[in-house]
């Protein structure tokens, strides 16, 4: 009965369409009109950063997931005025394994600011009661002293999760 009432109101709004299409499309070509004159208002600036990423996914044997990444953006015409390094470097590297027919998964990932001698690190242990029903226990640990993780080092902390889907 309820998919009949979500059918019954998809069908009022597409005759509302259908029967008022012209207007709807002269309303649309309305809009897109006036965002393409305000193109002409719009200043881009170029830029000469350069950004590389390397990264793989390996699965080297059953249940068994292993992530890598290395991420480096560089500005070639440096000044001591930017916010910014001139070399910025970050890493991931994740280990998933999946266990008791794959309802256990036991993983870990970590983001290394190589920068800044940081890191964060997210270890947990998943486990499935049923498909809907899951509980979690993990441990997040950061570390270092400056970057993007340094303001995150006194906030190391152990959790428990319920997930419920439907």
């Amino acid at each position: 009965m309820k998919i009949q009432l979500i059918n019954n109101w998809f069908e009022r709004r597409a005759r509302g369409i259908i029967t008022y299409r012209w207007l709807i499309i002269l309303l649309f070509s309305a809009i897109v009109g006036t965002t393409f004159m305000g193109l002409k208002k719009l200043v881009v600036e170029s830029s000469w950063d350069a950004y590389f990423l390397l990264g793989t996914d390996w699965y080297p044997c059953k249940d068994w997931t292993i992530t890598a990444q290395y991420s480096h953006k560089l500005i070639p015409d440096y000044a001591d005025e930017i916010a910014s390094k001139k070399n910025t470097v970050l890493s991931t590297l994740g280990i998933t394994k999946k266990l008791l027919r794959n309802t256990l998964t036991l993983s870990t990932f970590c983001y290394f600011d190589v920068s800044n001698q940081g890191l964060f690190n997210r270890t947990y242990a998943d486990y499935a009661l049923t498909d809907q029903i899951h509980l979690f226990v993990g441990y997040d640990w950061f570390d270092g002293d400056k970057g993007m993780f340094g303001m995150y080092t006194n906030n190391s902390e152990y959790w428990l999760k319920a997930k419920f889907s439907f």
